[in-house]
């Protein structure tokens, strides 16, 4: 056999593999794959830098029918309200719990006040003593200790999600700030069913 013989049998496998290179497309770009993406889903909307922030936190300066005057951040806002606006304060507030001092946490829409939660905090961690209508719990290293109030209309949805109000248990609640310390409102999470000491240590590496 010839190197002229030989090369009948090369050349057509070498075409058909630089033909297979030809047809393979290649990989899109990342642009290109944004554009197929919007045109099946749609473009993302784009953020507005010109929009605030909805959340807010800050304390009550004064407050009236149609305003809200806030200490946030080091400076004074003013955000208007309405009688759309809905106010919490351990359940469904008004206008009289929006007192000088407080702490809140407001939704708003622009400059207009959509929502206002009156002293509202949350307690999770480990119950350290309970009494008749209070829970000493362990809420971390960081966070310390918190000795919340349960009052008799809050025991009930409480007992529901944590139906072990004993040394060892988690607890998580939603509470509202009083001058005699949190008070549960009602259950955050739902609690587990072992003592935090049963959790099974880690196994050696």
């Amino acid at each position: 056999m010839t190197l002229d013989s030989l090369s009948k049998y090369q050349l057509p496998s070498v075409t058909m593999i630089e033909c297979r290179s030809a047809a393979m497309p290649s990989s899109p770009s990342s642009e290109a794959r944004r554009r197929r993406r919007a045109a099946v889903f749609g473009a993302a909307p784009r953020p507005d830098a010109g929009s605030a922030e909805r959340a807010l936190s800050g304390i009550i300066l004064d407050a009236s029918p149609h305003l809200l005057v806030l200490a946030a951040d080091g400076s004074e806002v003013r955000l208007a309200m309405s009688d759309r606006t809905a106010v919490w304060h351990g359940g469904r507030g008004g206008l009289a719990a929006l007192r000088p001092g407080r702490p809140v946490v407001v939704r708003r829409n622009a400059s207009v006040a959509e929502r206002v939660w009156v002293g509202i905090g949350r307690v999770s961690g480990t119950i350290l003593a309970c009494g008749r209508d209070t829970v000493e719990v362990d809420m971390g290293p960081h966070r310390g200790r918190a000795h919340v109030v349960i009052p008799p209309h809050a025991l009930g949805p409480v007992l529901v999600r944590h139906p072990r109000l004993e040394p060892g248990y988690l607890i998580d609640v939603i509470c509202v700030r009083s001058p005699g310390g949190p008070q549960a409102v009602r259950p955050g999470t739902s609690q587990p069913g072992y003592r935090v000491d049963d959790l099974a240590a880690p196994e050696p590496a």
